[in-house]
């Protein structure tokens, strides 16, 4: 929560040899469920970013050449071939909610007295992602550093 501290997060994030994905992992698990007063500015993320070397890197060389088979997937058996496979997010939050993901919570407390909520008001660069609930795994991880 401190102003200044978005370096010394990313160092411990992202500058050793552990992953990103085990760090959040660990964090992730290690959460407890807390109320939050949280407020954020507005923002609007868009990103684009061509995935067709990592796919191939990945093994899928022949998707991309005459030799690929993707009869199946038409009626009249065309010759289809993978030309780019693009990945585009999109995020947004403003007054009325978030676009990209939304969350519901309920709290089950145990005691007759609710603790008070944490108050944190994001006006200074931050890192915000975007998890499955399930497995934890990231789908979008941003660093806002222009706040407006």
């Amino acid at each position: 929560n401190k102003r200044t501290g978005l370096a010394t997060l990313e160092k411990k994030l992202f500058q050793s040899d552990e992953s990103f994905a085990d760090k959040f992992g660990k964090i992730a698990n290690g959460a407890k469920w807390t109320k939050v007063v949280l407020t954020l500015p507005r923002f609007k993320i868009e990103s684009k970013w061509d995935m067709s070397d990592l796919c191939k890197e990945l093994g899928m060389n022949v998707a991309f050449t005459d030799r690929a088979d993707f009869s199946l997937m038409t009626q009249n058996k065309m010759q289809l071939t993978i030309g780019q496979i693009v990945q585009k997010a999109f995020v947004e939050v403003n007054e009325e909610g978030t676009v990209a993901a939304a969350a519901t919570a309920n709290f089950v407390m145990t005691t007759s007295v609710p603790p008070p909520p944490i108050y944190f008001t994001a006006d200074h660069p931050f890192i915000v992602t975007i998890s499955s609930i399930s497995d934890r795994t990231i789908l979008f991880i941003a660093k806002l550093a222009n706040l407006e």
